[in-house]
């Protein structure tokens, strides 16, 4: 499996793991907020800061009811007042670079990919609501920038259909993450061991998109080989969730903190596939192994024997494995109480 890059940033099974830290419309169509959230995220250490980019006239008609909401105005209404302009992404572009972390979002119609492409975001994402989006899949594809797709309430054959599209383009820089599409998603819906199947069906590198409100499922996805976790994020997790907003189901900077930790501490831990000592553990082995003792004096010419050795710390001499060979065995030369027996001496 290869690996993309997306700018300064290498993913991919033996790199560190790429944390988004997903401010969707949590900033609530405010500016000063957007930056707030910036701040706070790259204090974490995250890779990358996302927005959900879109125009509320081209996502929803207009008479489009709203749900989870009570004060009867439509979705357009809704998602109108949770977009930032242009000239605000622009600002929040640059801003979130001159904080070290990198920018992008999920571009919903036509006119913001091709405004995204022209600010020079580092990837595009795909959500889970589009997967079947072919047309603006193909028209994201023809960037040919790094595609991240989330696939949430998907299969594996609606997945190939949307990497196919990619790949016609002549694309190939594609990263899927395993979702579940509800806010907040059920721990026991996690489904995690998707992760290794997705990976062997596509042989592209597998994230998680996790809506999980705690990070365990994001630790365990790491585990099992994910390399990216995106995470809904919030200055304050206790606020109301307005329509399009997801306070209540995001992590807040200190649980981002704990989450980039964490994933960080999971890569290091997972080493390589391969079972052998450690260096350190080379230092300590012969201390806590045991080894054949004679646990009498022993003169020269004596026969060993079970009644004058014993399997004891440390493991100087003769490992017990060998013991059907040590014994019967004549000694060489006299051999104290408490030394090890070893092969030059019988």
């Amino acid at each position: 499996m290869k690996e993309i890059n997306i700018g300064n940033k290498k993913i991919g099974k033996c790199r560190p793991v790429f944390v988004i830290a997903e401010i969707g419309t949590n900033h609530g169509g405010n500016f000063e907020i957007a930056k707030e959230m910036i701040i706070k995220a790259a204090e974490t250490g995250v890779d990358a800061v996302k927005f959900q980019l879109f125009h509320a006239e081209k996502l929803v008609s207009e008479n489009t009811e709203s749900f989870n909401d009570e004060s009867g105005k439509s979705q357009l209404e809704q998602y109108s007042k949770l977009q930032l302009t242009n000239d605000e992404y622009k600002r929040v572009y640059e801003f979130a670079k001159s904080k070290g972390v990198l920018f992008f979002a999920s571009a919903w119609d036509k006119d913001n990919v091709d405004f995204l492409n022209e600010l020079g975001v580092p990837a595009f994402k795909i959500g889970s609501g589009d997967i079947t989006n072919i047309p603006l899949i193909s028209y994201i594809a023809k960037t040919n920038k790094p595609i991240i797709i989330s696939t949430g309430s998907s299969d594996l054959v609606e997945i190939k259909e949307a990497v196919d599209a990619i790949r016609k383009e002549g694309n190939d820089k594609i990263i899927l993450l395993h979702c579940v599409a509800n806010y907040p998603a059920k721990i026991e819906d996690s489904n995690l061991r998707a992760i290794p199947l997705m990976e062997s069906v596509f042989n592209l590198p597998i994230g998680i998109s996790d809506h999980v409100i705690r990070n365990y499922t994001s630790f365990a996805a790491v585990g099992l080989g994910a390399v990216m976790v995106e995470k809904h994020y919030t200055l304050d997790k206790t606020q109301e969730s307005k329509f399009g907003e997801n306070h209540d189901m995001s992590i807040d900077p200190n649980d981002l903190k704990d989450l980039v930790d964490g994933c960080k501490a999971i890569r290091s831990a997972l080493g390589q596939a391969i079972k052998k000592p450690t260096n350190s553990e080379m230092e300590t082995r012969d201390l806590i192994r045991r080894s054949i003792i004679a646990i009498q004096d022993i003169h020269k010419g004596s026969t060993i024997t079970n009644d004058n050795i014993d399997f004891l710390r440390p493991a100087s001499g003769i490992e017990p494995k060998y013991l059907d060979t040590v014994i019967g065995k004549v000694t060489k030369k006299d051999i104290k109480k408490g030394e090890p027996i070893t092969w030059n001496l019988i």
